[in-house]
């Protein structure tokens, strides 16, 4: 572990490094096309966690903590997955060969999340509005999942089944049985939590 760390170490050392000699080489023109894109790019990701934000909160909002931080916690999984090419993008996407998947990708994804229309990619409607407090508390819960170190801390603070840090998706009790849900079952809240497409997992 503390070769691969030091390793991590050099490779970014090294990046900076290629970054600094690569800026060196640029047009001014260049440079600002360069800091204009990495901008771009920030502005995206902020934008996707809010989309992620707000999923949380539209799932998960009458569960509190522990119920918003399970909900995020399955979706980042099934993100990171992918990244990690442990799946196949059609694993949480169906008919996807999507290997770079922002949230709302996965979340629009056929028949994965009712809270996103999957032509449209907009949130549907909802009888009562998200609150502000519903997505700072969303925003919260979405830092403590994304690290595997500070999941496990805030599961075992609120009780939750330790499956929950490989849980991949999640169906309300009411929902009608399916079978490809059916993996390594447990409850938080009103939510049943699975652990589909898992390596390791118990079906």
């Amino acid at each position: 572990q503390a070769q691969h760390k030091w390793e991590k170490c050099l490779h970014n050392k090294c990046h900076k490094n290629n970054m600094e000699e690569e800026i060196d080489n640029m047009s001014p023109q260049q440079y600002v096309a360069r800091k204009n894109l990495e901008e771009a790019m920030k502005k995206a990701q902020a934008e996707d966690l809010e989309n992620l934000a707000m999923a949380v909160a539209l799932e998960a909002r009458g569960e509190k903590e522990e119920g918003m931080f399970a909900v995020a916690r399955s979706i980042i999984n099934r993100k990171r997955m992918i990244d990690d090419e442990e799946v196949l993008p059609s694993t949480f996407m169906p008919g996807s060969t999507n290997e770079n998947p922002t949230f709302m990708d996965l979340l629009s994804a056929k028949n994965q999340y009712s809270v996103v229309d999957e032509d449209t990619k907009e949130f549907v409607q909802q009888k009562s509005p998200v609150t502000d407090k519903d997505l700072e508390l969303a925003r919260s819960m979405i830092i403590f999942a994304q690290s595997d170190d500070s999941a496990q801390l805030i599961a075992e603070a609120f009780k939750i089944d330790p499956k929950i840090l490989k849980a991949t998706g999640f169906r309300t009790k009411e929902a009608d049985y399916d079978a490809s849900q059916d993996v390594d079952t447990f409850s938080v809240g009103n939510h049943q939590f699975n652990l589909a497409g898992v390596e390791d997992a118990e079906e």
